[in-house]
């Protein structure tokens, strides 16, 4: 059966765009949607004017069975996802400036532009 997310509140456009990227990707258990969900919920409480607070995830499963979180796990969690994000976001920028982009200059291109009709000029008329 398939899973729909989608956020609400001031933060939706931030989650949901997280959302979309991290879990419709892949099938994931209820434990690692915990893990996904209390990084996508850290992410708009810093990204987002208005959204904070303590993070509660909170499980269902069956047999009327109801799981809880630790402010102290979620805590330690945000933490460590921090971290992990922080140094991913390290390797990235080396990555993403070891391609630079080449730019044309004005002052080059006039001055090669120049440079051909001089040597046109020198040259003379063509026949």
């Amino acid at each position: 059966m398939p899973v729909y997310s989608k956020a609400i509140g001031s933060g939706t456009l931030l989650a949901n765009d997280l959302i979309n990227r991290y879990c419709h990707r892949a099938t994931y258990d209820l434990n690692q949607l915990g893990t996904l969900s209390t990084y996508i919920l850290s992410k708009v409480k810093q990204g987002v004017e208005g959204c904070g607070g303590p993070t509660d995830i909170v499980g269902l499963r069956s047999g009327r069975d109801v799981g809880f979180t630790e402010k102290k796990d979620i805590d330690e969690l945000e933490q460590e996802l921090t971290r992990m994000e922080e140094l991913a976001d390290q390797t990235f920028a080396k990555n993403l400036t070891a391609k630079p982009l080449t730019l044309s200059w004005l002052s080059e291109h006039r001055k090669k532009k120049s440079l051909k009709r001089l040597d046109a000029e020198k040259s003379g008329p063509a026949s």
